[in-house]
Order: structure tokens, then sequence, then C-alpha cells
């Protein structure tokens, strides 16, 4: 009966023993599970933190790359105008004339002005842009401007005193040429297709060609 009494203690003891102990990983697997969440509660938020910049640097590099295809598109349009350019030759000129008149009261009256010395002035500019088109054509554009009569109509002379004055009070700009020339290399023909100076072509004046360096 002794035995059985000791026995019977022996197992109570165990027992309790096993809920202490189980109690006790009980508690210390809730504290790790309590960490666990702690931890796993931070890494997502981390993850957000990280997911809102790898957003900001995908919306920033596709800024990049629209502006990186609008600077590829101005570098072509920059280089289809650099070698527009490179073709084209420009040239300039302008002439300013002044010019009066002394005693010219019989002239005056015979050309229907007032009957009084006068000075007046007329200035003109001439434009070019030549261009190489192909191995053989040539493109050629000519723009003049200018302004004033000079003393053409206070003077009654037969021809004029100043054929270069444009003979209008407000500035002009007109387009005087503008023509394709192309050469035939196998024969020794040049086709000019286009509107044209025929005195570039045919002109008997030898002296009064060019108001810039030659008479007016």
């Amino acid at each position: 009966m002794k035995m059985n009494r000791w026995l019977f203690l022996v197992l109570l003891l165990s027992l309790l023993f096993v809920m202490v102990a189980s109690a006790s990983a009980d508690e210390n697997n809730a504290t790790e599970l309590k960490e666990l969440l702690r931890v796993t509660k931070e890494l997502r938020q981390r993850v957000e933190q990280l997911e809102k910049k790898l957003q900001k640097y995908e919306a920033k590099e596709q800024q990049l790359e629209a502006k990186q295809q609008e600077l590829e598109k101005a570098k072509e349009e920059v280089s289809g105008i650099k070698k527009a350019l490179g073709n084209l030759e420009f040239a300039a000129d302008i002439t300013m004339v002044a010019q009066g008149t002394i005693n010219n009261d019989d002239n005056a009256k015979r050309a229907g002005s007032e009957g009084k010395d006068k000075v007046d002035a007329a200035w003109s500019m001439d434009f070019d842009i030549t261009s190489k088109i192909g191995e053989s054509g040539t493109g050629f554009l000519k723009l003049e401007a200018g302004q004033g009569y000079g003393v053409n109509d206070e003077v009654g002379a037969i021809s004029g005193i100043n054929d270069d004055a444009p003979e209008t009070e407000d500035p002009i700009v007109e387009v005087t040429e503008a023509w394709y020339e192309h050469a035939f290399g196998s024969v020794p023909l040049v086709a000019t297709v286009g509107k044209v100076d025929l005195t570039n072509y045919f002109d008997a004046n030898e002296v009064a060609n060019d108001e810039t360096i030659q008479f007016l």
C-alpha cells in the first residue's frame, strides 16, 4: 500500500514538472512569436519604403529616357541642319547713294517737279544663296531689297541718274532670281530652269553690270 502511495506521488510530481516545463515552453514560444511578428512588421514597412523609392527611381528613369529621346531627336535635327547648311553658300552686298542737284531749275521744270534743287538718297541690297544639289545640280536664290528714288525724278535726263534706285518710298523685298541648273557630264550642256536674270547671259554693257563695283 505504501508502495502505491510513493508511486502515485512520483507520478504526480512528474506530471507537475511536465506541466511547468510545458507552460514555460509555451511562454517562451509566445515571446518568440511576438518578436517574430514585430520583426516581420518592421520588414514589411521596410519593404514598402523600398517599393516607394523604387517607384520614384523608375519614374525618374522614364523621365531620363524621355529626355534622352528628345536629345537624340534634337541631335538628328541639328545634324540635318548642319548638313543642309554645309551645302549652302551665302553672299550679300549693299549700295547706298546720296545725290543732289545744283542750279537745276531748268532741268527740274522739264522733269515736271517743283523746280528746286534737291538732295535725295537711295539704298539697295542683294542677298544670294547658292546650294549644291547632288553631283551635277546647283540651286540659286537672289533676294533684292531697297528704298528711295534718288534724283531720277528731279533731272530731265535721257538715261537714269541712278538705275539702281528702287524708286519707292517704302522698303521692298523681291525675289529677282530663283533657278535650278543642271550640268550634263557626258556632253558639254547646261540646262537652267526657273526665274533668271537675262542680263547674266545677254548684256552688251561691260561696265554697268554690278552697282557695287561698277557704274550705276
